[in-house]
């Protein structure tokens, strides 16, 4: 309690990849806690095909803020409990070109849910400051405006099924917001 405020940063461990992740945490008593977190991830997939001129960049990015409180199943241990609300958002931005024609195809989509989080973990404490820790959570709502049309198997532009089946799984991930977080701190 003589250092109620803390500040870290860390790694964040999403369905569609390794994120990164910002935090505040506000120690109420020897007890319990607030826990403030941004948590974002981007992947990008670049493919070309060999015997043409096709080029396809499939850009998706998830943004996670969540406010949690913790319970402590003791302060020595520094394992801890908690429940949260939280807001994320998703995108996706796919663009195909051929190059030898001088065609393209650019489609973006973009997502938002509210949704609860569970929280169980470990602080570290005298002199530690690090924490691990495990994040499921679950829609309360959750819209989009993605549509798998969109992304063409057969057009001018061509489009191989392995490109759609490709995008169609980086969108699901990008709406799992459940993630493992590590991270250091430092509290004043």
């Amino acid at each position: 309690m003589e250092e109620p405020d803390g500040l870290g940063f860390g790694l964040s461990g999403f369905q569609l990849g390794l994120g990164i992740n910002l935090f505040y945490d506000k120690n109420l008593d020897i007890d319990s806690q607030l826990h403030a977190q941004i948590s974002g991830v981007s992947s990008r997939t670049i493919s070309i095909d060999v015997y043409g001129g096709n080029k396809s960049t499939l850009t998706v990015t998830e943004a996670v803020y969540l406010l949690s409180y913790r319970r402590f199943f003791s302060r020595e241990e520094g394992v801890y409990y908690g429940m949260g609300i939280g807001y994320g958002t998703n995108s996706l931005t796919y663009e195909k070109k051929d190059e030898d024609i001088g065609t393209s195809y650019e489609y973006s989509a973009t997502g938002s849910v509210m949704l609860v989080v569970g929280e169980i973990g470990w602080q570290g404490n005298d002199g530690y400051y690090f924490h691990i820790g495990y994040q499921p959570a679950a829609y309360l709502t959750y819209s989009d405006n993605y549509d798998e049309e969109k992304i063409p198997v057969n057009s001018s532009i061509i489009v191989s099924k392995r490109d759609r089946i490709e995008v169609n799984k980086k969108w699901k991930y990008s709406k799992v917001p459940t993630q493992l977080s590590i991270g250091r701190r430092w509290f004043f």
